[in-house]
């Protein structure tokens, strides 16, 4: 049996758009690709492109459920609520191939795995902000690390057993804070020993004036210079911080 990983693939979101198209239903799909319900629901309904039933006209007042006693709904009632749709809403999720699809008066939702999979990349992409990996090397990266961290080895022991990652621990912390493997449900929560590690407060170097100024104002120099004429001047800019921060 194939592996059950989170991150559904092109040709699996392939298989999803056929299926579909032969009108199965949601548990069907997820037994087939052996995955759970849930995320074959979350697929489809975070990437089903909508066709509006008439986009010349608005004719929300029709689609409510409310319509035939109400009759004056504009669409912005305060009690409007569209006629839901059993095949759309519970058992199959997307109108692909819907045997009604030319009489229905509602809005269409279709499931189409090459637009799903470029939206999928294209999220994939925007997290990556700053990060020094392509999508297959981080997909690649998470279908090591992730199981293993479900199982509960920390980021130390995986690197150690797999040297083929280039990448060091604090990295590797890193993307996790960044969320790049929460589509695989590792985040900072997973990571036990984060979760109880206490961050640590940085350590300022404490500021120390000296007391005494005496022979060192900028007087001082003006009388020094006048007394030694030849003597070249050399100048050093000193960076302040807030008073109890660290300084240069």
């Amino acid at each position: 049996m194939e592996e059950n990983k989170k991150q559904l693939t092109l040709s699996q979101r392939i298989k999803i758009e056929d299926m579909l198209n032969q009108r199965c239903r949601k548990y069907e799909i997820a037994k087939e690709l052996n995955k759970s319900q849930s995320t074959i629901a979350r697929e489809i309904n975070k990437h089903k492109i909508l066709k509006p039933h008439n986009i010349f006209k608005n004719d929300n007042a029709y689609n409510c459920k409310y319509f035939i006693n109400c009759k004056v709904c504009t669409g912005k009632c305060r009690i409007y609520q569209p006629i839901s749709c059993k095949d759309m809403d519970r058992n199959i999720g997307s109108c692909n191939n819907c045997p009604n699809i030319k009489t229905c008066t509602l809005d269409k939702y279709f499931y189409k795995a090459e637009k799903a999979q470029k939206d999928y990349e294209y999220t994939l992409k925007d997290s990556r902000q700053g990060v020094n990996l392509n999508t297959s090397e981080l997909i690649s990266l998470a279908h090591i690390i992730c199981s293993l961290i479900k199982k509960g080895q920390s980021i130390y022991t995986i690197l150690n057993n797999h040297p083929e990652i280039k990448l060091c621990e604090k990295t590797i912390y890193n993307y996790i804070e960044m969320g790049l493997f929460k589509d695989w449900d590792v985040t900072n929560l997973t990571l036990k020993r984060k979760v109880k590690r206490k961050i640590s407060k940085k350590k300022l170097k404490k500021r120390k004036e000296p007391a005494n100024y005496e022979g060192r104002t900028y007087t001082d120099y003006l009388e020094y210079k006048i007394q030694n004429p030849n003597i070249p001047t050399t100048e050093m800019d000193t960076v302040y911080n807030y008073q109890s921060g660290p300084y240069i």
